[in-house]
């Protein structure tokens, strides 16, 4: 590479410009222009600047023919080479000379001649090697000619080194030594001392050039630094395989998979942040899991990526199977392994090492910790232009046919070493991959998934006929494309055997049209359900017979057609009509969950569907919207998202961009929204909000929103302002499966967002429409997030608009004096002078004429913070309360002396909030000030200011307010007393009054202890609040009064309770708790009863379990008689359990037992129930023994009483009661599996019966086992 090749590299790996590169360099800007131009080169202190820069940077360059190099990687040492070679001495000495000559020419570039006969060749007389070469540094070959002797044998080598030596240089003439060096080669470890006194006697004795002496230590040297000739000797004494590579072969595979030499660029151009984070994840985890587009394209990233860093590249190794990737992780430490293979999961690591796993976006693993993301389609091309330089007219024809997608530019490329690459590539069966690939996945004990396959097989072919021969043929083989677990198949590496079938794909294409087509014409029958039932369709016996997995895999294959097979025509006219044929509600409902694929297959289609849709009144797109009730949100599906997830991914195709967002907005304008889930405003300001990359640019997504507003007005003003205020945006994982998305990542700059926030609002200004002052004030909202730079264009609008005194100008006025106030007082870093002198002027403009009016917003609110003046800012909060007070007391007597004192009061009391707090604060406020007790009164009746009256009169002397009762009618009284809470003050005539009384005494909680009138009146009016007084005094709760409480308690009806209020809640759940563990009676019983649901969802309380312990019949009556409400059954079936203690009263539970056994009936069922019912509560109650699943004494129950039934009761009472469990990967149930199996056996003799139960119990386990198993492999996307 010329130094112009090297600086340019430089710059792209770093992503820097010549300025930049020049800087860190610490050279002049334009001698490095001079250098990349070609025009000098630099030399001294210069070049070693560069050569420092890249070695700190792991930046390296390909200097013609390297040879396959990684330094010091030792897999094999000297004691291993001295074992071998005395154990398997004929083996060692037919193998010796080809080891020689491999570690010769991986060392050497330019070999003139090399000769060293190996096997049966081994004992041809002369030298036993002769090799002509340039040593190319390498310090065990001499430089020019040489002789070579091998000593194989490690016991007589000293002597075997004299012999040779002296046999070689008799036969050999002077001049010939003179021009030749002789080097003897020994697996034998020699002590340096010797080696160096040898090589001195050996001199001496001779004329060689120069003499190399290189026993086992140096062999152990010199295999460390060649890799691949260490794996070869390793294969041969081990018997084992190793299918890996070195990252140089894996790179040059890649470099020779096109014509011309593939540039490694093309994968990590503008990948910068990936390469980074992968650098630093090296340093910091164990296994790395990269996931892409593709397997393909993950693997020549990491590829590429690694080469790049000298300092990692010389640690990696890449295994191609499983097998090779155990030994060499168990074999070596501090290596990067790099799993070119598809991996199996839950997998044992050596933490010695770092592991580098592919994954494919088809693999569907959401478990990764760098996902590899779709490029601009130009730094691509440039990569094609540049680096491999291609003819234009070859790059149109690859930018036609391939895009962005980088198998197909490769592909379009392809040489004949990559089409012969992969072994499972050149299968000729390949072909026979193509039925289970357009399907994806198959579950072979689904009737319905078979039926479908079959459409793709070949005529008479059945479809067991074809998986038996699928699985003999692909299950075990390397690096197999099919994953076989049990009766599910999935293809793991789909779009590679697409990519190589495609041309045999293409006339499937039209079956697969029709299956689609077939599936779609009947609608699930779930959706002809209520919608709060259908997510429990299958209890209903309503299950769909497809499955989403297959529709997904077939429509799957829709969009690899258009990929790869170049059929977007012929599937656009089927998405087409796919979709005009949907006419009614359920046909919508059903289609909609695969929406975004239907999206991802034929973009243009599905965005004018939409956009024409939207354009009605109504259309089947609002059935996904409309059949939501937003009640049971948490049951009912959520099938409008997936239209939102559709139309969001044409956002990342260039085509579709536009309308994705018009559609977007025509559904935000229905009104759609859901308490908590995504409705179509939210997606459409995640769309075009400045932090999200899609295909829309930042000044496209400028544009976007202008057309918006300028042709929606006032129904998209909300848009621009709330793209302003969002800091950030819901996360949204919504993303093509298949095609390269299109994420441009322009970044603005800050006076790029304020530039166009200006923008936005003088657009909003200057329409015809003018905003209203709710707008205005969303305006003024927004300047802190744009730094103000627009509070001119909004300042000098509310200059020219708001002139006239009304209502807005008013609304604006208090707006503002509260932002000001608020921005003092907590945003002190952004009050500079300017601005406050900017804000002091629309105060001016806008405040009031009239000093009342402009007063009134000092007077609205009493809390903490509701005087929005200066003056009274305090970071003390009683202080600033204290100001607050004195402040109101000042400007209500300067108004009191202006204005008459009615009018005053009567436009405070219109304005002021009623409640207890600011009614008690109005009497702070006019305290001393004579004259207007009587107005207040007056204004509050009038306003109907209540509760603001019933907190003013409690700051009044009792006899003042008893006189102004006393004039009051009996209406406005009751109106009044609705607000006497707690301690408020209640004259003592209300207490005559049992309409007064009832009014007052509903709303009351009991505090005063001492008053008795008081407590019975609370007690009997609002038991309730009585129940509360106890729940805070439970120390009062005793043998004496517990009847006295239950009374209360079942006096109650449980509907009165406000289950919004958690207090409350708490509060009768405690007292419930209190009486259930310290007393027993009947009325305990009772009221546990009735408040059941108050107790946890799998709580039954102890009283209730105490009373059926003793009162067996009424437990079974429970279960067996339908007149009890079915979820109370459920529920005591579910979670009953004898009460503590229980197996301290033998006699009792004997009675008990006997009682269920005894249980009669006609119905045979009902027997078998009430049976199974004990056999649960008994295993619930007995629970473990201490070392065994079943205690003795329970075993013995179990012999005396055993029917089918009770055992299966037994069994399962056990197996449920172990509640919500963690799901593994299925070893801890198997675990517990073979431990019941052992005490199976255990017992099988002395307990029979029991020992079958726990078999049962066990293959409960074992069933788990296998479940838990399988849902790992689908969490993991094999699945």
């Amino acid at each position: 590479m010329t130094i112009s090749d090297k600086l340019k590299k430089i710059r792209t790996i770093k992503n820097l410009t010549q300025e930049q590169l020049a800087e860190e360099l610490n050279i002049a800007f334009a001698t490095v222009n001079r250098w990349e131009q070609g025009l000098t080169i630099p030399h001294g202190a210069n070049k070693d600047k560069i050569e420092q820069y890249c070695k700190i940077n792991g930046i390296m360059f390909d200097e013609g023919d390297n040879k396959n190099h990684i330094s010091h990687m030792k897999i094999i040492t000297a004691s291993q080479l001295k074992n071998w070679f005395s154990e398997s001495q004929n083996l060692a000495r037919g193998l010796f000379p080809e080891l020689v000559e491999r570690l010769i020419k991986e060392s050497c570039n330019k070999i003139n001649k090399i000769l060293f006969p190996s096997g049966d060749n081994v004992n041809v007389d002369g030298f036993d090697g002769e090799l002509l070469a340039k040593s190319d540094n390498c310090q065990f070959i001499p430089d020019g000619h040489s002789f070579w002797e091998l000593g194989a044998t490690t016991i007589t080598a000293t002597k075997k080194i004299n012999s040779d030596f002296r046999n070689r240089t008799k036969n050999t003439s002077q001049q010939e030594q003179k021009n030749t060096s002789f080097v003897l080669i020994t697996p034998k470890t020699l002590t340096r001392k010797n080696k160096q006194q040898k090589k001195k006697e050996l001199i001496k004795e001779s004329h060689w050039k120069d003499i190399y002496i290189v026993d086992g230590i140096d062999l152990e040297e010199w295999l460390s630094s060649c890799f691949m000739t260490s794996v070869w000797l390793d294969e041969q004494f081990s018997n084992k395989k190793l299918n890996l590579n070195s990252l140089q072969i894996a790179k040059l595979q890649i470099q020779n998979e096109t014509t011309p030499s593939m540039s490694l660029n093309l994968f990590t151009i503008a990948r910068e942040q990936e390469i980074k984070n992968l650098y630093s994840l090296i340093n910091t985890k164990q296994t790395i899991r990269i996931a892409g587009s593709s397997f393909f394209e993950t693997y020549r990233f990491i590829i590429s990526a690694l080469s790049q860093n000298l300092e990692i590249a010389n640690r990696v190794v890449i295994c191609n199977d499983f097998a090779t990737f155990t030994e060499i992780d168990n074999k070596l430490q501090n290596i990067i392994i790099v799993a070119n293979f598809v991996f199996p999961h839950n997998v044992n690591l050596n933490s010695q090492n770092v592991h580098i796993i592919v994954l494919g976006k088809d693999i569907n693993d959401l478990k990764y910790e760098i996902l590899l993301t779709s490029r601009p389609q130009q730094a691509l091309y440039d990569i094609l232009k540049n680096d491999m330089k291609l003819e234009s007219s070859k790059l149109q024809s690859i930018q036609h046919r391939a895009n962005n997608n980088v198998m197909l530019i490769v592909r379009e490329l392809a040489s004949q070493n990559f089409l012969c690459s992969n072994e499972w590539l050149k299968d000729p069966n390949i072909i026979d991959l193509i039925p289970i690939t357009i399907l994806g996945q198959i579950n072979l004990k689904d009737d319905t998934e078979k039926n479908i396959l079959s459409r793709f097989l070949p005529q008479n072919e059945s479809v067991d006929s074809y998986v038996s021969n699928l699985k003999q043929h692909w299950e075990n083989k390397d690096n197999s494309p099919l994953f076989v677990y049990n009766d599910q198949i999935k293809v793991i590496l789909r779009e590679e055997v697409w990519f190589a079938c495609n041309n045999f794909i293409s006339n499937k294409a039209n079956e697969i049209f029709n299956v689609i087509n077939e599936i779609f014409k009947n609608s699930n029958p779930k959706y002809n359900l209520p919608v709060e039932k259908q997510n429990f369709s299958s209890l209903y016996s309503l299950s769909w017979k497809f499955s989403a997995k297959t529709i997904e895999g077939l429509l799957d294959s829709l969009i690899l057609l258009t990929i790869y097979n170049g059929k977007q025509d012929d599937v656009d006219i089927f998405v087409k009509k796919l979709l005009d044929d949907i006419t009614s509600k359920e046909q919508m409902l059903t289609i909609s969950q695969f929406l975004p694929l239907i999206a991802e297959a034929a973009p243009n289609i599905f965005g004018q569907f939409v956009f024409d849709c939207l354009k009605q009144q109504d259309s089947v797109l609002d059935h996904l919207f409309l059949s939501r009730t937003n009640n049971n949100i948490l049951f009912e599906g959520h099938e409008y998202c997936e239209l939102l997830w559709a139309l969001e991914k044409l956002t990342y195709i260039d085509d579709t961009k536009f309308i994705a967002c018009n559609c977007l907005f025509l559904l935000s304008e229905r009104g759609y929204e859901y308490n908590i889930s995504n409705n179509p405003k939210d997606s459409l300001i995640t769309t075009l909000h400045w932090v999200k990359k899609n295909a829309l640019s930042y000044k496209e997504k400028e544009t976007v929103v202008n057309d918006i507003v300028s042709k929606n007005k006032e129904k998209a003003y909300y848009l621009p302002l709330e793209l302003i205020k969002k800091d950030m945006i819901s996360y949204s994982s919504t993303t093509l499966k298949w095609r390269n998305a299109i994420l441009i990542n322009n970044t603005p700059t800050y006076k790029e967002i304020f530039d166009s926030a200006k923008t936005f609002l003088q657009n909003i200004l200057s329409s015809e429409d003018k905003p209203d002052v709710k707008i205005i004030k969303q305006m003024i909202d927004i300047q802190p997030k744009i730094n103000f730079t627009s509070f001119d264009v909004v300042k000098n609008y509310i200059l020219q608009n708001y002139v006239k005194e009304n209502q807005d100008k008013l609304e604006l006025y208090e707006y503002l004096q509260k932002k000001l106030y608020f921005m003092l007082k907590y945003q002190r870093n952004l009050a500079t002078k300017d601005l406050l002198d900017e804000f002091n002027v629309l105060i001016k403009h806008l405040k009031p004429k009239d000093q009342l009016k402009a007063s009134l917003i000092y007077f609205k609110d009493f809390s903490y913070s509701g005087c929005p003046n200066k003056s009274v800012i305090d970071t003390n909060h009683e202080n600033e309360e204290k100001k607050a007070l004195e402040f109101r007391q000042n400007l209500m007597k300067k108004l009191l002396k202006k204005y008459p004192a009615r009018i005053v009061i009567d436009n405070i009391i219109n304005v002021v909030t009623n409640n207890l707090y600011c009614g008690s604060m109005f009497y702070n406020i006019v305290s001393g000030i004579n004259n207007v007790e009587n107005i207040i009164v007056e204004c509050g009746i009038n306003a109907h200011k209540y509760e603001l009256l019933s907190g003013f009169f409690n700051q009044l002397n009792p006899q003042i307010v008893d006189r102004y009762f006393d004039e009051m009618d009996y209406d406005t009284v009751k109106n009044i007393a609705n607000f006497c809470y707690d301690n408020i003050y209640i004259p003592q005539r209300f207490l005559t009054d049992d309409e007064l009384t009832k009014i007052v005494f509903s709303k009351r909680r009991f505090f005063n202890t001492e008053n008795t009138q008081e407590k019975n009146l609370i007690k009997k009016y609002n038991p309730i609040g009585y129940i509360c007084w106890i729940y805070k005094n439970k120390q009062n709760i005793n043998q004496s009064n517990i009847n006295e409480i239950c009374d209360i308690l079942i006096s109650i009806d449980v509907n009165d309770f406000k289950f919004n209020n958690h207090i409350e809640y708490y509060e009768i759940q405690e007292i419930l708790r209190t009486i259930d563990n310290e007393y027993y009676n009947e009325k305990v019983v009772q009221v546990c009863f009735k408040y059941l649901k108050f107790f946890e969802f799998n709580e039954i309380p102890n009283s209730i379990k105490t009373y059926f312990f003793y009162n067996p019949k009424e437990y079974i009556e429970l279960i067996t008689c339908q007149k009890f409400d079915a979820s109370l059954v459920y529920h005591f079936d579910s979670f009953m359990t004898l009460p503590k203690g229980f197996y301290l009263e033998e006699q009792v539970l004997q009675n008990f037992i006997k009682t269920f056994m005894d249980f009669r009936n006609d119905d045979d069922n009902l027997i078998n129930m009430v049976q199974s019912s004990l056999g649960q509560i008994l295993a619930r109650s007995f629970g473990n023994g201490e070392t065994d699943f079943l205690s003795e004494k329970f075993m013995k129950i179990i012999e005396n009483n055993s029917t089918k039934a009770f055992d299966i009761g037994v069994a399962n009472g056990y197996f449920n009661s172990r509640g919500v469990r963690t799901i593994g990967d299925g070893s801890d149930e198997m675990k517990k599996y073979e431990q019941l199996i052992e005490q199976a056996k255990k017992y099988q003799i002395k307990y029979p019966e029991s020992s079958k139960i726990l078999k049962s119990i066990a293959n409960d386990y074992y069933r788990n086992a296998i479940m838990d198993k399988e849902t790992r492999l689908k969490i993991d996307g094999l699945l």
